[in-house]
């Protein structure tokens, strides 16, 4: 795994510049014996942006797990947890999670196997091809394609400020 936590670490510092322009932070650790990169904007949450997955509010992470190694894949979800209670908004998390994958799906067939099939708490799943020679190279993209979706959730958000 720590192959992949290099990958992942070396994808954001890459692509520091463009997160930092859009204040999205990025974290690469262990979580559940995985491999994972999450991305998160302060406001997001109300604990603040950690590597661990948080408790509640919005995510974007790419992980690796012994799983996905047998299935050769690099999977990557947004998360929505416990919208309720993030301070600011007032958030129902169907309704957000309806929002989200309306506004989402016409920029849906440039993510690789994506579903939105799920319930309001994973906002949208997929993978790809795992190359362990293009692995930095390959999350790099998942972090481009994401930058424009964190301006999807901003707008979703500021639509729900209490």
């Amino acid at each position: 795994m720590d192959t992949y936590l290099d990958s992942f670490t070396r994808a954001a510092t890459h692509s520091r510049p463009a997160l930092a322009a859009q204040q999205i932070e990025a974290h690469v650790g262990r979580w559940h014996e995985s491999a994972v990169l999450k991305l998160q904007k302060r406001r997001w949450t109300s604990v603040g942006p950690a590597p661990a997955p948080s408790e509640a509010g919005l995510f974007f992470s790419v992980w690796i797990n012994e799983k996905s190694l047998r299935q050769q894949r690099v999977c990557y979800n947004i998360h929505a947890l416990k919208l309720r209670s993030l301070a600011g908004f007032s958030i129902q998390s169907r309704e957000f999670a309806a929002a989200f994958r309306a506004a989402f799906a016409s920029s849906s067939g440039d993510w690789s196997h994506v579903s939105t099939d799920y319930g309001p708490q994973t906002l949208m799943e997929g993978w790809i091809d795992l190359d362990a020679e293009k692995t930095e190279a390959d999350v790099a993209v998942l972090i481009r394609r994401f930058i424009p979706l964190a301006d999807l959730i901003d707008r979703l958000l500021d639509q729900r400020t209490s």
